[in-house]
């Protein structure tokens, strides 16, 4: 309430100012632009604004990099903080998202560095966490920006690894691979067990644990059910049924003599790709949840499936 006092006094103070105007001055209110404020807790203070005009008809946004205190900083700080923008937000988009051209400042704003870089367009972002979450999506940007950095200054290159496997699967799935793509999200999930051990690890066992430690829904869907039973499965849960489907693409070939490509998989899953679609999203789904809540952030409500959309 006082916060809104405060500005109600100050629009008055505004109004009486533009009324005492002569020759034909004026004064204009406008509300500021939308943006988010990602701040971290060694100094680093990221503004993100939202351009009013389109950028060939596409949303583009302006990035100012600060230092809170004013501090000064090299190109070398910098480029590591660009590089966790990048893939910060690659996590959100589900793509990379590059700066078109970076300039810095000195501290009397005069410009002495810069570099161009790519302008990508036409991206149709997949249903994904960040798409979905209830709460304004700046915000949650805001609140997992600084629990990323924390994470990124220490385990830099891992997280570049899950990431990529992230982006990448789903590249892969959009250009009609749905298969191979199911085997990369699965790598990342391997990736994200082993960095909450600290320790290397391979299996649909320390994947189930990881969810469990991370409350993340272990789901055993109807697609998974059908599936698994198709294959011949006797395990029917979510992990078990993609370490099994990882290692068919993985290693297709029955073991022994002759050589024989494994059966179960090739007539049902080969041969009914549609499946490997599920099976790449509810993938994607532990991924993104494990690695929303290994970074500190959880969310009670998830995203739909795939196989539960019509």
């Amino acid at each position: 309430m006082i916060t809104n006092c405060h500005c109600v006094s100050k629009r008055q103070a505004l109004n009486s100012v533009a009324e005492g105007l002569t020759g034909g001055a004026k004064l204009t209110l406008a509300t500021a632009p939308p943006h988010i404020i990602l701040e971290c807790d060694d100094g680093w203070k990221i503004t993100v604004v939202k351009e009013e005009i389109p950028t060939r008809d596409s949303v583009s946004h302006i990035r100012l990099i600060e230092q809170a205190d004013r501090t000064k900083y090299g190109a070398d700080q910098l480029g590591d903080l660009l590089n966790a923008l990048k893939y910060f937000f690659a996590f959100a988009a589900c793509t990379y998202c590059f700066p078109t051209v970076v300039i810095g400042f000195d501290s009397r704003n005069r410009p002495v560095w810069g570099k161009a870089g790519r302008f990508v367009m036409d991206w149709l972002p997949p249903t994904n966490w960040f798409n979905h979450i209830g709460l304004r999506t700046g915000a949650a940007l805001e609140e997992l920006f600084p629990k990323f950095w924390l994470k990124w200054r220490d385990r830099r290159d891992e997280i570049v690894a899950i990431i990529e496997c992230y982006v990448h699967s789903f590249a892969m799935r959009k250009t009609g691979i749905a298969n191979d793509a199911v085997a990369k999200s699965y790598t990342g999930l391997n990736l994200l067990a082993s960095l909450q051990r600290e320790k290397e690890v391979s299996g649909s066992k320390y994947i189930k644990e990881s969810l469990s430690d991370y409350s993340v829904p272990n789901l055993s869907t109807p697609v998974v059910d059908r599936i698994a039973k198709h294959l011949g499965g006797r395990r029917r849960q979510g992990p078990d049924l993609l370490d099994r489907v990882r290692g068919y693409i993985a290693h297709p070939l029955e073991k022994g003599t002759p050589v024989k490509v494994k059966q179960e998989p090739l007539f049902y899953l080969d041969r009914e790709p549609r499946e490997y679609l599920y099976l790449h999203d509810l993938c994607q789904f532990y991924l993104e949840y494990m690695f929303l809540a290994y970074c500190g952030v959880t969310y009670t409500d998830h995203r739909p499936l795939l196989e539960s959309v019509r």
